[in-house]
């Protein structure tokens, strides 16, 4: 259970207490001097009562000190009433309010040990009151205390848990001697103050944390989201968390965070429900008009107010996974015709052949070359010589199916896998298109140009079972091709492996 929690629970009590005591005392008994007895304590409990309900209703600090000096110099008829309160490492006790003191002495200190009336009841623990200060001789009178010719005081510690809180003092010019009825209203005055006081404290500290909390996230350039552990519920959201979702913050707060963060059919959280470590780990943002946007995520479980919550903080990298998507579409596509480059073309050459393998189905790679484009490209330049093959990539990716694959590996060298091929006749009409396509002449700039191209074909897993092997006896079949006259196909045959390694 949380301090403040218990000071509250330990005032309600005792005012519970002195209650049931007064409606007691109220209960007419026989005898004058009993009922006056009788009286008197009901007095002194309808001032307790009064304070209490005084005190405890302020949160305030500045006002519950007002409130707590005002009180004590009302019920007991002091000159001058002060708080102090004792410093963290209790070597002195700072003057929090005053009434009958200059206002400027707020903020100042007595040192515990050996000066004051206040200095003694702390180190004692126990009440005090002082008949005259010309003949105090168990502490050193204070200045400010001489300077007014104050004659008689009365002291209490303010009591927490059997620790020393603070001190309430008071001071009178007259000399005046304290009843135990008195000095009694005064210990529980200071008790009451005290258990009020630190509340109040728990509750400042707990707004300025609060305060500071949502200042930080304010000023973080992260979307950052505090959800409710037990509830899954969004309770707090900064700015950027709000802007990234793309609704009001108060249509947000309240929410389950599924409905945003990680959504899932089940809706459960990996941290709360499956023990999971989310740090610096790719997830999705739905935003509020459907779109999905990749964010970084990570959660911090923090317990606040003797609660658990987790506080996310997310991080939009669309940019970065876009960046990411570019480098290896680059990486893996020939930056000229957009087409697959070889690193790609034999990845999925390799998945082709493994399923194939698995099918036991028939597929063709074939080896492409042009026929002359050295003379075009050295008579009409590179420029002329790159939009000629921009214009052949397009034309082949026309006249191949989408299961199929054509990929440039270099200068004007282009390949194609044919998959789901039934015989070799199948890849003969396919061969034949590939050539079809080039009798139509290509106008580059304002020229009109003609250009064939040489083919050669090798089938798996006739011609080898291996994507390296089929690839090169395509390459030896395109050559024969060229050796053919060129401007037309051939397949790959094993005599032709050994012309070619001479």
């Amino acid at each position: 259970m949380r301090d403040e929690d218990k000071s509250r629970e330990q005032l309600i009590r005792e005012l519970v207490e002195l209650r049931e005591l007064l409606n007691e005392l109220r209960k007419p008994v026989p005898g004058p001097v009993l009922n006056e007895v009788i009286e008197r304590q009901t007095g002194t409990l309808k001032r307790l009562l009064f304070v209490s309900r005084e005190i405890t209703t302020t949160t305030d600090l500045k006002r519950l000190y007002r409130k707590v000096v005002g009180i004590a110099k009302e019920l007991l008829a002091l000159d001058y009433s002060t708080l102090m309160i004792l410093s963290e490492d209790g070597t002195r006790l700072v003057i929090e309010d005053t009434l009958g003191y200059p206002e400027s002495l707020i903020g100042s200190f007595f040192v515990v040990e050996g000066e004051g009336l206040a200095s003694y009841v702390a180190k004692t623990r126990q009440p005090g009151t002082v008949l005259d200060f010309r003949t105090e001789t168990r502490f050193e009178v204070p200045s400010v205390v001489r300077e007014r010719d104050i004659t008689s005081a009365i002291g209490v510690p303010m009591m927490i848990e059997e620790e020393v809180f603070g001190v309430l003092v008071g001071h009178i010019r007259n000399r005046r001697v304290f009843t135990g009825e008195e000095i009694s209203l005064y210990q529980n005055i200071g008790n009451h103050a005290a258990v009020a006081i630190k509340n109040s404290m728990h509750v400042a500290a707990l707004r300025e944390s609060e305060q500071y909390l949502k200042t930080v996230m304010d000023a973080i350039q992260t979307g950052i989201l505090i959800i409710d552990a037990e509830t899954h519920r969004i309770v707090e959201a900064n700015p950027v968390a709000v802007r990234a979702i793309g609704l009001a913050k108060e249509e947000i707060i309240g929410n389950i965070c599924h409905q945003f963060v990680c959504p899932t059919q089940a809706g459960e959280c990996p941290i709360t429900d499956r023990g999971r470590t989310v740090d610096n780990a790719e997830r999705v943002l739905l935003r509020a008009d459907g779109e999905k946007v990749p964010i970084l995520k990570t959660v911090v479980p923090v317990m606040l107010h003797g609660r658990k919550y987790l506080i996310e903080s997310l991080v939009d990298i669309t940019e970065r996974k876009r960046m990411e998507e570019a480098i290896t579409y680059q990486a893996n596509h020939d930056l000229l015709t957009d087409l697959p480059n070889r690193v790609l073309f034999m990845e999925c050459l390799n998945s082709a052949l493994h399923q194939a393998g698995r099918t036991h189905a028939m597929l063709t790679v074939m080896f492409l070359d042009l026929d002359g484009f050295k003379a075009i490209n050295d008579s009409l330049g590179h420029a002329v010589g790159d939009q000629l093959l921009k214009e052949v990539a397009g034309r082949l990716k026309c006249c191949t199916r989408k299961s199929d694959m054509v990929a440039r590996i270099g200068g004007d060298e282009f390949i194609m896998v044919l998959t789901e091929i039934q015989c070799a006749e199948d890849a003969f009409v396919v061969a034949g298109k590939l050539l079809a396509v080039f009798q139509e002449p290509f106008a580059i700039e304002d020229r009109v140009l003609r250009v064939t191209a040489s083919i050669g074909l090798s089938l798996y897993p006739e011609d080898g079972e291996d994507a390296e092997t089929l690839l090169k006896r395509a390459d030896i079949a395109m050559y024969h091709a060229k050796q053919r006259g060129r401007n037309t196909y051939q397949f790959y045959e094993a005599e032709m492996g050994g012309g070619a390694l001479r």
